[in-house]
């Protein structure tokens, strides 16, 4: 059994490894060869215990566990077991892996998505997860200038200063949102705001955006039009989208871009808009299409297999967090021992 400490994560856990780690990670949620059902929580007093699961059928099984409400610095477990023996094979103990897992869904999502021709990267948000979606850019973003917004400006002036010096990023602080956005057309939101601080009318046409904060019905940090009238909604599973409680921002919604007609091809119908999935898993429909064809959300790892072409448009990514993904770094970083 090997322990990985948050020094052993960042020395092994690299950009380029956790970007191609996670790309196989959605591929494989989407073909349902990584079982990721939705977290499940335990609650414990004035505490819960969360817990994100997955496996590979033959190979390994694991799972993360923390508490909320708690700090982005405290502790979280991350197990690997052996699929046969139910031996523990690795853990990590820390909070570096799941920051690094987040920002290299992200990475995965807007080599995918983003605009043929892009111009400049908006970050709105300057906390932990906001500096893992720079962290993890791939190498043909990392050029473009980046402004970063938060409403605290010794905030965005620390987070500008810190990735130039780090990252080696043309990043500069934003005095407003309307400033970060302005002439971007990609756009990460990666607040903690239960309101909306980015409309559709904040961005060009053709956009990518992705959200990684609150995103329900009644707390969402972007507008439901947005995501309601962009060309392409993708997930990275459909099934924790629609395990949110309240409801995701969605919901009660026809599916965007149609008329909420005919449904017959999986996924939860017009109350949703979220592809479905064959067998109860996290992957494909029966038609091999995560609602697609029906207007609905779609898992981006149809995006990544050729299923589904990204049109013209504003694209936006409501990232979750694909669970399994916590494990399945681990095992790919417990291997380059």
């Amino acid at each position: 059994m090997e322990v990985l400490s948050d020094a052993d994560v960042q020395a092994r856990v690299t950009p380029e490894m956790a970007r191609a780690a996670m790309r196989a990670a959605i591929v494989a949620a989407y073909e349902g060869r990584l079982n990721a059902p939705p977290r499940t929580v335990v609650e414990l007093g004035d505490r819960r215990l969360t817990l994100t699961c997955g496996s590979v059928d033959g190979a390994w099984y694991g799972y993360r566990s923390y508490t909320a409400p708690g700090s982005t610095d405290e502790d979280q477990l991350v197990v690997v077991h052996d699929a046969t023996t139910g031996a523990v094979t690795a853990l990590a103990v820390g909070a570096a892996l799941g920051p690094r897992r987040v920002g290299a869904i992200g990475a995965v999502a807007l080599d995918a998505l983003a605009p043929a021709r892009p111009t400049a990267v908006a970050v709105l948000g300057t906390g932990r997860q906001a500096w893992h979606q720079l962290w993890a850019l791939p190498e043909r973003f990392r050029s473009l200038p980046v402004r970063a917004y938060s409403p605290t400006e010794a905030h965005r002036q620390d987070f500008a200063a810190r990735a130039a010096v780090e990252l080696g990023l043309r990043v500069r602080p934003a005095a407003s949102v309307r400033e970060a956005v302005d002439d971007a057309n990609i756009v990460v939101v990666a607040t903690s705001s239960g309101t909306p601080v980015l409309g559709p009318g904040d961005i060009d046409a053709g956009a990518y955006v992705t959200t990684l904060g609150p995103k329900q019905v009644g707390r969402s940090e972007i507008r439901p039009d947005l995501v309601r009238d962009a060309a392409l909604v993708v997930t990275d599973s459909p099934a924790q989208l629609r395990s949110y409680d309240p409801p995701h921002v969605l919901a009660g919604s026809p599916p965007h871009g149609g008329d909420g007609g005919d449904d017959n091809r999986g996924g939860t119908g017009g109350d949703s808009g979220v592809g479905g999935a064959r067998g109860g898993g996290d992957g494909r429909d029966d038609d091999g299409v995560a609602g697609a064809e029906s207007g609905g959300i779609v898992h981006l790892g149809a995006v990544l297999t050729g299923v589904v072409p990204v049109p013209d448009g504003t694209r936006v990514f409501l990232s979750v967090g694909l669970a399994g993904t916590e494990a399945w770094l681990l095992h790919a970083a417990a291997s380059r021992r």
